[in-house]
């Protein structure tokens, strides 16, 4: 049981920090959860966030929109939650409608949620790392509409050793994922790039 005082300690907001929650998909704990926030942290940095959200990593899709949801019932401050989309997402974009319609998730919009609090890190989180100045995407087609597998194999090309199941070593690599890329290519990270900094 976490006491009182560790608590407050984990819940208090630290310099350069806005005070607004991320839940992220991946990083359930330990070294791997540090190394998912320090990924997404420097990856904001980059992308010019200035005052960034307290980023949680949640693991498992299912546990990081059951925390995300328990935060905003519980009136514990603002929050975002960031999935991967797993299939691609419609467009319009209409992010809870996915998440209620797709197979496996079935979620409902928590009452104080607005679309602008879920975002997807397009269908899966590896698109980021195709995104880079040394891998760089080339297709006509939408990146975000990509699907999993054909990410997967992109990635066993222009990354030496890359294999989905070690997912500290792509928490690496989105520290060098391109920011202005990425914008340019997905426009779903603008969008959420932009909500971080309305705060």
């Amino acid at each position: 049981m976490v006491s009182k005082g560790r608590l407050a300690e984990r819940e208090r907001t630290m310099p350069g920090e806005s005070g607004l929650r991320l839940f992220v998909e991946g990083g359930a704990r330990g070294e791997l959860a540090q190394r998912a926030r320090r990924a997404f942290g420097r990856l904001f940095e980059r992308a010019g966030v200035v005052r960034r959200p307290r980023v949680v990593a949640c693991g498992g899709r299912p546990a990081t929109f059951d925390k995300f949801r328990e935060h905003l019932e519980r009136g514990q401050g603002p929050a975002l939650l960031l999935v991967d989309a797993e299939d691609p997402a419609p467009v319009p974009r209409d992010p809870w409608a996915h998440v209620r319609r797709r197979a496996g998730d079935g979620w409902s919009r928590p009452a104080t949620a607005t679309d602008d609090d879920l975002f997807f890190m397009a269908v899966v989180m590896e698109t980021w790392l195709l995104v880079s100045e040394d891998v760089r995407f080339r297709s006509r087609q939408r990146l975000e509409q990509v699907a999993k597998g054909s990410i997967y194999a992109l990635l066993r090309k222009a990354v030496p050793g890359w294999s989905e199941h070690q997912k500290a070593q792509s928490f690496d690599l989105l520290e060098e994922a391109a920011p202005a890329l990425l914008t340019q290519h997905c426009p779903e990270f603008k969008l959420l790039i932009d909500r971080l900094n309305r705060g």
